[in-house]
This record gives C-alpha cells, sequence and structure tokens, in this order.
C-alpha cells in the first residue's frame, strides 16, 4: 500500500492501555511509515451490558470483550472504509511448525492446553473433555499443513478469530489468505518454514526499515536480538506488569 503511494489515505488503528508496550510499538510504527495512527485507549471505552449482549449475540462463541473493541474500529468508520487484516500470516508462516505436535492426536492434546483461557476455574460441564468437539481426523490429510497447523486454520480462526476480528458486512482484505500467498508458502520447504525468519527475511527485503523496528514478539526488542536479551526482557516485562497488579 506504501509503494503504491496510498499512505496519505491509511489509517493504522490499534486499541490498549497507554503506557503498553503493543500500543506504544504500534504508534512507533505508523510514524515510521508515515501514516495517522489512531489509538483507541481501552480505559475509556466502557461498554454497557446492552452492548455486550448485542455483541455476544452477532458475534457467538468468541471473546465478547476482543470483539466489542475490535468492531469499535468498524463503528467509528462505517461500510466506505475497505480494512485490511493480517489474519493467518502467522499460520502460513510456520510459527508453529516448531511445536512437538507430530500426529493428529498429539496436535489436539497441544491445541486443546493452549487454548485453555482460565487455568484457575472450571467453566464447563463437570467431566467435559475438549477433544471431544476437536475433528477426529486431519481436515487435509495430504500432509500440506502439519496437524497443529490445520486446527489453528480450520477450528481456531474460523471459530474464535475471524467472528472476533471480521466484523461482518463490511470490506475486508487479507493478503495472507490469498490463493496465490497460501499457494507460495506450502511449496516452501518444511525445514525453511519451521523458522518464522524465512517469512521475516521476505517482509525486510520488502521494507528493511519498517521491519527493523522493534517487535513485541522480541518485547521492545530488535528483530535478531540475541535470546538472552529477549529473556530479560521478558522477565522485566512480567515482573513490571505483576508489580502493576499489586500495587495499582
Amino acid at each position: 500500500l506504501l509503494a503504491a503511494g496510498l499512505g496519505p489515505r491509511l489509517v493504522a488503528v490499534s486499541f490498549g492501555i497507554p503506557g503498553a508496550l503493543d500500543l506504544e510499538l504500534a504508534q512507533r510504527v505508523a510514524r515510521a511509515a508515515g501514516v495517522r495512527h489512531e489509538a483507541l485507549d481501552l480505559a475509556q471505552l466502557a461498554p454497557t451490558r446492552a452492548e455486550l449482549l448485542a455483541t455476544a449475540r452477532a458475534v457467538p462463541w468468541c471473546y465478547t470483550l476482543e470483539a466489542y473493541f475490535n468492531h469499535e474500529i468498524q463503528r467509528r468508520h462505517g461500510q466506505a472504509a475497505t480494512y485490511w487484516s493480517g489474519s493467518m500470516a502467522n499460520v502460513f508462516a510456520g510459527k508453529d511448525l516448531a511445536v512437538p505436535a507430530p500426529d493428529w492426536p498429539a496436535a489436539c492434546r497441544v491445541f486443546s492446553t493452549r487454548s485453555r483461557l482460565l487455568h484457575g476455574r472450571d467453566l464447563t460441564a463437570r467431566g467435559f473433555d475438549p477433544l471431544s468437539v476437536l475433528p477426529p481426523r486431519m481436515p487435509v490429510p495430504d500432509g500440506a499443513l502439519a496437524p497443529l497447523e490445520q486446527l489453528y486454520a480450520f477450528v481456531r480462526t474460523p471459530g474464535r478469530l475471524d467472528p472476533a476480528m471480521l466484523a461482518p458486512g463490511f470490506r475486508w482484505r487479507t493478503p495472507f489468505r490469498t490463493a496465490a500467498w497460501v499457494d507460495f508458502m506450502l511449496r516452501v520447504p518444511r525445514a525453511l518454514r519451521a523458522d518464522p525468519s524465512f517469512y521475516r527475511a521476505i517482509a525486510a527485503r520488502s521494507n528493511p526499515a519498517l521491519f527493523a523496528l522493534p517487535t513485541k514478539n522480541d518485547f521492545g526488542l530488535e528483530p535478531g536480538s540475541a535470546g538472552l536479551r529477549i529473556f530479560l526482557a521478558h522477565a522485566r516485562h512480567k515482573l513490571g506488569r505483576e508489580l502493576g497488579a499489586r500495587f495499582p
């Protein structure tokens, strides 16, 4: 979009609490790209009970609050805008290929553990087994996608992410879900795709300046930072979050 000269028409929108790392990084990226940034302060958004009920009815089976905040973007900018999403970029970039899950049963166990939202309280019916609601076999048996990737692509994305992020009734563009991109990434040898650095190299070549900026996944450090630096940044971030929760 920047290469096409559309920068002045773009608006980058993110939401969070002022001072949060991801919101600060989003603002920094927008400044570097030369596009207008709009930050939605979650502390200033107080959905009513009626609004949350309406969101739950319109978007069943997902994070109601996440859906409400995401859809606030469409409520503000309306149907005249075109919305761009990076949906499924991580799946086809190979983000989860390194996770040990060699077959379908193992992948289902990993997926059910990772998908648990509450660890201190059980809100499901007594005796409920999350494995019982997952597909009994791989949707795509030819091996193009690893077992765990298929659960993220065919269960998590349509069941949770799409309803919360891609509000229906609006014009969406999802470049990482186009046939050309998916076909290209699935032809990449799995040994290369198992390390997301291959995807990062493609991104960095497309815009070296932007993709040299600090990232959330590296806890505010530049891409390619040493593992020890990332570990220490993670520890510092976690400590700050815990202290903030205990001493607001």
